[in-house]
């Protein structure tokens, strides 16, 4: 059983373990699977012949374009969502994101009717801002992104939980489920 350490530096809730197993991935996708989809392995006819795509073959895509959120932030925001306490879930959470991880907090967060407040940066697209929008979300927008870290504990003082975009224990599970499933797909990959 393979080990890949991580290190939780910002959730002091929780006690990581500090090691994430192929078994707790396997877990994580089985959490979330019903709300994920199965991206295909895209290989584009040529690209292999024209880019050198170095000593151990082909070069596959995953088109993680393709899950309801647009990308594979999906994973691990479901899976936070998922471990929110039930007190958590009545409080709301809070958010740092321009862009997909917006987007993908707020769908998982309207799946289970969960208050949730995005700080977006002042020139986040139109789109995601949309998007955040439909699924219900406060939108709180400030000059940059730093600006919208800085207040973002002002949120969490006030008993939101924080979501973070691309820390944490959680995150790597969620995104380990992506890679695992690149595995399944494709065994001979490197």
């Amino acid at each position: 059983m393979g080990l890949i350490y991580t290190k939780d530096f910002k959730n002091t809730d929780t006690k990581p373990s500090h090691y994430l197993t192929v078994d707790r991935i396997e877990q994580a996708q089985r959490q979330i699977q019903n709300h994920i989809k199965t991206t295909p392995l895209y290989s584009p006819w040529g690209f292999n012949h024209y880019h050198d795509s170095g000593p151990h073959g082909d070069t596959q895509f995953k088109l993680e374009c393709w899950q309801v959120s647009g990308s594979f932030k999906i994973r691990a925001a479901l899976l936070n969502i998922m471990q929110l306490t039930s007190e958590q879930k009545k409080r709301g959470i809070v958010a740092v994101s321009g862009g997909n991880h917006a987007v993908a907090i707020c769908y998982a967060s309207h799946l289970y009717s969960i208050p949730t407040t995005v700080i977006m940066p002042k020139y986040a697209s139109e789109a995601r801002i949309r998007l955040c929008k439909q699924y219900g979300a406060n939108i709180v927008f400030k000059e940059n992104l730093q600006a919208c870290f800085d207040t973002e504990s002002s949120y969490t003082s006030q008993g939101l939980t924080r979501i973070h975009p691309f820390e944490g224990e959680t995150v790597a599970l969620g995104t380990g489920t992506l890679g695992l499933e690149i595995i399944n797909q494709w065994p001979s990959c490197d």
